[in-house]
């Protein structure tokens, strides 16, 4: 991204925070003030938990290890080396994703092959946007998560994500129909999918 785009994604999402009530006090009010506000916070504040460790421990917490795969038919026999890759991806966007000053801080195994390998993932990533943006990933979304309407030709509404294939495989019970998912699974305005409070 360009800094005029840095910029103005900042700025947009502390208008976003503001619309969904989140006090606006403590934050930062440029670019560059958030930016050195966010690294004192790395370099001097943020915390190893243990709360964040069983997090991050594929071991412990199941949360932290990527799905099962289950290839089809004579495939299935390259299910452990799908699982691993899948494990592997997961692993590198974690602790890729995180700065490097968090990753040393805290002892994070983290080599020059892994850095070669994230870039490369986030490289995938990229060159699958098109698809994406055409709705052929759409329902690969878990669900609740929300996402923009692929359907609409603003990008301006935003929905919620029902039941993936995977899920509704898991779960035949579920009501969900597959003709619902087609297109960008079976989504709903993000205003009738929230939860009422009261």
């Amino acid at each position: 991204m360009r800094r005029a785009e840095q910029e103005q994604l900042y700025a947009e999402t502390v208008t976003w925070y503001r619309r969904y009530g989140v006090s606006d006090r403590v934050v930062p009010r440029s670019l560059d003030a958030f930016w050195n506000r966010f690294n004192q916070i790395c370099r001097e504040e943020l915390e190893l938990t243990p709360a964040v460790q069983w997090v991050l421990d594929p071991t412990s917490n199941p949360g932290a290890r990527s799905e099962a795969i289950e290839l089809p038919g004579p495939f299935g026999l390259l299910n452990g080396a799908a699982n691993h890759l899948g494990s592997e991806v997961l692993r590198l966007l974690v602790y890729g994703a995180m700065p490097d000053i968090v990753r040393r801080r805290f002892g994070f195994s983290w080599s020059n092959q892994d850095r070669l390998a994230f870039t490369s993932v986030c490289g995938v990533l990229r060159t699958m946007g098109p698809a994406i943006e055409r709705g052929a990933m759409a329902g690969l979304f878990p669900e609740g998560t929300p996402h923009l309407d692929l359907r609409d030709p603003d990008r301006a509404k935003v929905i919620v994500a029902g039941p993936n294939p995977r899920q509704r495989r898991a779960d035949p019970a579920s009501t969900t129909s597959p003709d619902a998912v087609a297109d960008a699974g079976d989504a709903r305005p993000l205003d009738e999918a929230a939860p009422a409070h009261g």
